[in-house]
């Protein structure tokens, strides 16, 4: 077995690019499913690895684009750590998690300052999109969480919000320039409908 690695460095990477093979103790560049150590690849000007693992490694696979500060990871569906991309201008990780995780799925557009969340119907926690201009989330549960579902237009100060028939809570739509809530509930909910 071979201890040593092989090393290639492009003019301007800060850190290295490793190639080791599959019976070698050091990190490797490909990396076969059963090994434990991640694959990882630098473009010239990136300051992070990027790394790949296989889909029963434990650790996450890792893409940097040449602007972004913050690694981007993407992980198998029976993976327990988020899969994360990020845009060039994205200070923010963009997360996606599939059905059977438990931490929400966020995507951020590059204006944002908060992040977009997307949940599956089985995860307990809501839903939240964000347009570029919001400051607020935009919020939508599906019918079995007992959450409800928010959405605000670029200019609204207050929740726009939508409830399924299953929820408790009431129904609100505000028009952009409205500064009282218009109440909709559904013909099973116990509070009155309201309209302005």
């Amino acid at each position: 077995m071979t201890v040593a690695d092989t090393t290639t460095l492009s003019s301007d990477e800060e850190s290295s690019t490793t190639a080791v093979s599959s019976d070698k103790e050091s990190s490797t560049t490909a990396a076969s499913t059963d090994e434990g150590s991640s694959t990882t690849v630098l473009s010239s000007d990136e300051e992070s690895p990027t790394t790949a693992l296989s889909g029963d490694e434990q650790s996450p696979t890792t893409v940097l684009s040449s602007d972004e500060q913050s690694p981007t990871t993407a992980l198998s569906a029976d993976e327990h750590t988020p899969t994360t991309v990020l845009s060039g201008d994205e200070h923010t990780p963009t997360t996606v998690l599939s059905s059977d995780e438990e931490s929400p799925t966020t995507v951020l557009s590059g204006d944002e300052q908060s992040p977009t969340t997307v949940l599956s119907s089985d995860e307990q926690s809501p839903t939240t999109a964000l347009s570029g201009d919001e400051h607020t989330p935009t919020t939508v549960l599906s019918s079995d969480e007992e959450s409800p579902t928010t959405a605000l237009s670029g200019d609204e100060q207050s929740p726009t919000t939508v409830l399924s028939s299953d929820e408790q809570s009431p129904t609100t739509v505000l028009s952009g320039d409205e500064q009282l809530p218009t109440t909709v509930l559904s013909s099973d909910e116990q509070s009155p409908t309201i309209v302005l």
